[in-house]
């Protein structure tokens, strides 16, 4: 998809898939790095996203980079060449290819790219020159000026002799200035719709996004961009809130439980069900177990119930789980994480997160929390009764 012409290359790894022979000059690609901190000798891999690991037939948000290239940094700086086949994802990563090393994305395109930063704070670098790269630095400089001022609100919301009043006002300025960094980025979109960086920034909002917005934003990015992986993720996201909207019937399914046996949603017709989203590792999940056990002890004479889907990817932390926290209700995992078939057709993520399903098998709440569950069922059942 690109070659690798720097003189600084020690070595290509998927070298077959660089190879491509339709490379002109209007693709070439500079990446020029200067990194305070990096040390002679230190290795810095560029690894890009290639088309081929691009599935158009189902979501997919993983960073799957097809291809890898090396080099050496000499006095903090390196460079890399070469030819790019549209814009990619791209990840520079420092001295070692591992989980914990330091890293920091950007787009490859074709053009001369400019990296400068430092390696004890690489998040933070500046990457300018070309136009992706451009518009996305600035945004997320003018971001980070605005959490700057929110930091300082959120250490004195830790003090514990602050009055109510001096609370109060602090929350209120800090949802102000949340409220700003939520707008601003719908105003990046808006204004920025052939931007790659556009469907990131609609990756985070979507879940606090009415529908219909949400889709305006969607249906505003250029043909292009809606081909990038969050841009498709944000398109299985919208199929999927349209699919599990309040009112819809719940989309049925059947997955094999801690137990060993075939549980299916259609089990549970002519009851109300909690379908609990949930994960051993996830702390707010945890949290809203004592409300969950509260409110199954309350109404399971009344008919509710609660079938659980787990997120874990590790079968044995999550049966430890189930049992550490007294899950005496069915619970279901595909024990592979947010690859979740279950998670993904009621279109999950994050969690905790949480389906209320009636007895007709109609959708009819959706994300409750603490006592909200036990208030819910009360009214819903009272009205079933009456009616």
């Amino acid at each position: 998809m690109y070659r690798q012409r720097s003189g600084h290359l020690i070595g290509a790894i998927c070298v077959a898939t660089l190879l491509f022979s339709s490379c002109t000059v209007s693709n070439l690609f500079t990446l020029n790095g200067q990194v305070e901190g990096l040390r002679d000798g230190d290795s810095v891999f560029l690894l890009v996203r290639t088309l081929s690991s691009i599935s158009t037939q189902k979501e997919d948000i993983s960073p799957r980079f097809g291809d890898t290239l090396a080099t050496i940094a000499r006095g903090g700086s390196f460079i890399f060449t070469g030819h790019v086949e549209g814009i990619r994802d791209a990840r520079l990563v420092f001295q070692r290819l591992a989980p914990r090393s330091p890293s920091a994305s950007l787009f490859l395109e074709p053009g001369t790219i400019s990296f400068t930063g430092h390696l004890d704070g690489i998040h933070d670098a500046t990457i300018t020159g070309t136009p992706n790269n451009d518009v996305a630095t600035a945004f997320r400089k003018s971001e980070q000026d605005r959490y700057a001022d929110l930091q300082p609100i959120q250490r004195r919301l830790r003090d514990t002799t602050l009055s109510e009043q001096e609370l109060v006002e602090l929350q209120r300025e800090a949802a102000r200035i949340r409220a700003q960094i939520r707008q601003s980025r719908i105003d990046f979109i808006r204004e920025y719709p052939d931007a790659y960086a556009a469907p990131t920034y609609l990756r985070l909002l979507e879940d606090n996004l009415d529908i219909d917005t949400l889709e305006q934003l969607y249906s505003n990015l250029s043909e292009d961009v809606k081909q990038s992986r969050f841009a498709r993720g944000t398109a299985a996201k919208i199929e999927a809130r349209r699919r599990t909207a309040i009112g819809q019937p719940a989309p049925l399914f059947s997955a094999f439980s801690h137990e060993g046996e075939t549980v299916s949603l259609e089990d549970y017709r002519g009851k109300y069900v909690l379908i609990d989203f949930w994960a051993s590792w996830c702390v707010p999940c945890c949290a809203e177990h004592p409300h969950l056990r509260r409110a199954y002890a309350h109404y399971k004479d009344f008919g509710f119930d609660i079938l659980g889907v787990s997120l874990d990817d590790d079968r044995d932390r999550w049966i430890d789980a189930i049992e550490a926290d007294s899950l005496i209700w069915k619970n279901v995992s595909e024990v592979n994480g947010f690859a979740n078939s279950i998670a993904r057709l009621y279109g999950v993520q994050p969690i905790p997160d949480n389906f209320l399903v009636d007895p007709d098998g109609m959708i009819v709440a959706r994300r409750l929390r603490g006592d909200e569950v036990e208030s819910t069922l009360a009214r819903l059942i009272k009205e079933r009764t009456v009616n």
